[in-house]
């Protein structure tokens, strides 16, 4: 997902309101529990569409894993730190509290 975070950064923080997810070129209608955490940690609440009826989408963006190696050091560092950060907010975790981490959210995450 950090190729799709950094395009919504260069879109200037664009968020989907729905997300169609492939694996290997199979429609998938959920994700890991972890990436859903960090996903809405960043993005809020997003649908994972089933395609149960038909559909037209104003906008669509394809996105690929593989466009992580394209993004650059600066972009890697400029996304990670964004869901590093979002994932701090979501776990209501101190960056500077080491250790202390009180919220059951954390656990979602791992």
């Amino acid at each position: 997902m950090a190729p799709f975070v950094g395009w919504s950064i260069k879109k200037k923080s664009l968020k989907p309101t729905r997300l169609v997810l492939f694996h290997w070129g199979e429609l998938r209608s959920k994700m890991g529990s972890w990436l859903q955490h960090l996903m809405q940690a960043n993005f809020g609440a997003v649908k994972i569409e089933r395609f149960e009826g038909p559909y037209c989408f104003e906008k669509t963006v394809v996105i690929m894993r593989h466009n992580e190696g394209s993004m650059g050091k600066e972009r890697n560092l400029q996304v990670f730190g964004l869901l590093r950060c979002n994932a701090r907010r979501f776990c209501d975790i101190s960056p500077g509290g080491k250790g202390q981490e009180t919220s059951e959210r954390v656990f979602h995450l791992l």
